[in-house]
């Protein structure tokens, strides 16, 4: 029978929902391309991708203390401090709510001024103004709804993420497509902004469950606040160079190719966008690695991480075949049937696929640098694949081999992106075990087991064999093998009848020893069930904890996780 690990199950669950996320926000961003080619024109394509910055501001934002803030939150759950998360949880809410506002009314009274010093007048100024109007709600939910997105990973809702992004893409493509034939390039926003509401009204109902994060007092502790922008910075980075790249990029291809080339960067900024789901690796270690450090379990962390890197250099490789063989019908979506610019964004998609495996793995380690508190290694990563290796090579490139050399440039870019960050990480941190920059010391066990008979017996026995082979004198391992059995056996009488995983994780100290479980059956918590007898085990139960010298639980990712301190 394969063998099966807790965190590897629950990586995989996490992942396939982010993958489903970055794809739905793809399909997103591209049927709203492909529907205003279809019903606007060419025109509407050069405004969409004039409007641009201004959804890059948004996520920027979104990111920036919403991806801060929930790894915050992420961190202490995985350290057993619940009312800390839900603070940060308040605090979070607050300021990307004000973030949305913000971004609402610079919207709203400066768009003019932007559109000027775009040189846009007469029916394109119209046309983004028009855009503006009933895009305008998305700048005020997109912050909010980024955050509480994040959150729900954490808490193990995976299922409630996917839904809101179904309903969000779906909703959009049926809404945009009859409001844009009715009101133009305005009905094609106002149907973005009823789907993205929609959504926000999904992930809101995952809080309405009992005892799902209340709201706290506003606690502005300068602490968190600097924790929040710090480890929101690598991630929003991606967003503020993007808006950086946009503005000049459209100025250099309209100088050195006509605005008639305009919808080709339309095209490959939004292969860019949909390649944010080659983070969706790095994305699903979000909620689990906070909890591996937190607990110090280096052996269930190493056996993720190598696991996470070979799905990532997967992903990018199926990736890399959708674009090389699906070039053509890349274009079609896009409505581009001119055939210079056709046959230039054709060869420039294939291009592109060679750049699908780097971007994969350095997304998968510059999102592991970030939960594993190494941020200037994923700043340094998110800048590099995302501006700095972009700029160095792709208009060099494109002055000397012109339109191709453009992609080329952008093709290039993440793989000495990805030689950069590795130099970069040889030379920072000498002497540790490259690329997770962690090692296993020997002092601990983990194993994932089934709780059943066979499954106790079998995870006693090699708790049993390690303990011997660390020379831990036989009382200290009777009382180990005891606290794991008993335990274990709870759980089994809480769940008659149904197939439960457990990870076992023993830590050896030289006064104490740590168990730590983490499981997927119900929902109970083993500090508060001295009141209910359901089996003999939930009467001794209680009796063994209080000879022990301390005993947490909280629910993490969904799932119950006790730490015994003995």
């Amino acid at each position: 029978m394969k063998k099966k690990e807790f965190g590897i199950i629950k990586f995989k669950s996490i992942m396939l929902a982010v993958a489903i996320e970055f794809l739905v926000n793809g399909i997103l961003r591209t049927a709203d391309t492909s529907i205003t080619g279809y019903i606007v024109g060419m025109t509407g394509l050069s405004a969409l991708n004039i409007f641009l910055p201004w959804m890059l501001v948004t996520n920027f934002l979104g990111a920036f203390f919403g991806s801060g803030a929930a790894i915050i939150y992420s961190r202490y759950m995985g350290e057993f401090k619940k009312e800390r998360a839900e603070e940060v949880f308040t605090l979070g809410t607050v300021i990307c709510a004000v973030c949305g506002i913000l971004v609402f009314l610079v919207a709203l009274f400066l768009m003019d001024l932007f559109l000027n010093f775009m040189g846009c007048s007469g029916a394109l100024k119209e046309m983004l103004l028009n855009y503006r109007n009933f895009y305008i709600p998305c700048f005020f939910l997109l912050p909010i709804n980024r955050f509480f997105t994040n959150i729900v990973y954490s808490d193990g809702g995976e299922f409630t993420v996917v839904v809101a992004s179904i309903t969000e893409s779906a909703g959009n493509i049926v809404l945009s497509i009859p409001l844009g034939l009715m009101m133009g390039i305005g009905g094609i926003a106002l149907g973005t902004s009823i789907s993205m509401s929609a959504a926000l009204i999904i992930l809101c109902s995952h809080f309405v469950r009992k005892g799902m994060h209340p709201f706290h007092k506003i606690r502005l502790n300068r602490k968190d606040l600097a924790e929040i922008s710090l480890y929101g910075v690598p991630e929003a980075s991606m967003y503020f160079s993007l808006m950086l790249l946009s503005i000049p990029m459209d100025k250099f291809v309209s100088t050195y190719f006509g605005e008639a080339y305009l919808p080709m960067l339309s095209v490959l900024f939004s292969l860019i966008e949909f390649s944010l789901v080659f983070e969706s690796a790095g994305e699903a270690l979000r909620p689990i690695v906070p909890v591996y450090l937190g607990d110090g379990n280096i052996p269930a962390l190493l056996k993720l991480l190598r696991y996470g890197l070979k799905s990532s250099v997967t992903l990018g490789a199926v990736t890399s075949m959708i674009y090389l063989f699906g070039a053509s019908f890349i274009t079609r979506i896009y409505n581009i049937t001119e055939p210079d610019l056709q046959g230039v964004c054709l060869t420039g998609i294939r291009i592109f696929s060679l750049s699908c495996i780097p971007m994969a793995v350095e997304g998968f380690l510059d999102s592991y640098y970030l939960y594993a508190e190494k941020v200037g290694l994923s700043l340094c990563s998110y800048f590099l694949k995302y501006f700095i290796c972009d700029i160095l090579l792709s208009i060099p490139l494109s002055l000397v081999f012109g339109k191709n050399g453009l992609w080329l440039g952008y093709a290039l870019a993440p793989f000495l992106s990805l030689f950069l960050l590795l130099t970069v990480t040889r030379f920072t941190h000498r002497g540790e075990s490259l690329p997770y920059l962690v090692s296993d010391n020997g002092n601990s066990w983990d194993c994932t087991t089934e709780v059943n008979a066979a499954g106790i017996g079998n995870a006693m026995e090699k708790a049993e064999a390690f303990l011997k082979k660390k020379n831990i004198d036989d009382k200290r391992v009777r009382n180990a093998i005891l606290n794991l059995e008993e335990t274990l056996g709870l759980l089994m009488e809480k769940n008659p009848g149904k197939t439960v995983l457990a990870e076992c994780f023993l830590k050896t100290h030289a006064d104490n020893m740590e168990l730590i479980i983490w499981d997927n059956g119900i929902v109970f918590d083993t500090t508060k069930e001295t009141k209910v007898f359901s089996g003999f085990r939930s009467y001794t139960y209680p009796i063994l904890m209080k000879r022990n010298k301390g005993q947490e639980y909280l629910v993490t990712v969904g799932f119950n996780r006790i730490r015994i301190t003995f």
